[in-house]
């Protein structure tokens, strides 16, 4: 697999407790998974520098590997960021198994995502800048919890300020603890 694609692109680790702000004119996007049974549910979280919500979906995706579903979260919170016109972005996962491949520069991937690592390679030429970043579960506590609550409940899509299920409201208000604001 070629890696040109990921050129002027950067590979981090990060966050390795809780949420922390990106800098100005930045937004940080979140995903994650849950896996079930027959399928699975990805979620995916925007927030900018003022740690306001820019956007949050979830959706639910026809697999029951874990690394596959987290790599279509990272593709879908890609997709989504180019949708919604964002040009400064940093994609950030609890999956390191995907991060790392994204960031492989051997071309070394699992076979079970490379189409995803494929895409993900052509669409991140579309940002003026983003990197990709493996963070803690911990920081990324808005995302999984709404992964999880949508597998559970089976409700899929957009979630509008104030349509929010109440776990999400409270993976919010956590991240605004004083030593989560940084600086």
């Amino acid at each position: 697999m070629e890696s040109s694609a990921f050129v002027n692109r950067s590979f981090a680790q990060g966050d390795l407790g809780l949420w922390q702000r990106p800098s100005k004119g930045v937004v940080k996007v979140n995903s994650d998974a849950d896996v079930g049974k027959n399928w699975s549910s990805v979620a995916v979280v925007a927030r900018d520098w003022r740690r306001e919500v820019v956007f949050t979906y979830s959706k639910k995706v026809n697999t029951t590997i874990p690394l596959q579903a987290e790599a279509e979260g990272v593709l879908w919170a890609v997709q989504l960021s180019k949708f919604h016109g964002m040009d400064n972005v940093i994609f950030k996962s609890d999956s390191k198994m995907c991060m790392d491949a994204i960031a492989s520069s051997n071309g070394s991937c699992p076979w079970l995502i490379l189409n995803c690592i494929l895409d993900l390679s052509g669409l991140s030429s579309c940002f003026s800048n983003c990197s990709f970043v493996w963070i803690n579960r911990e920081a990324n506590s808005t995302s999984h919890c709404l992964a999880k609550w949508s597998h559970q409940a089976c409700w899929w899509g957009f979630f509008g300020v104030g349509l929010e299920p109440s776990c999400f409201s409270q993976a919010c208000a956590a991240d605004l603890r004083p030593s989560c604001l940084g600086s």
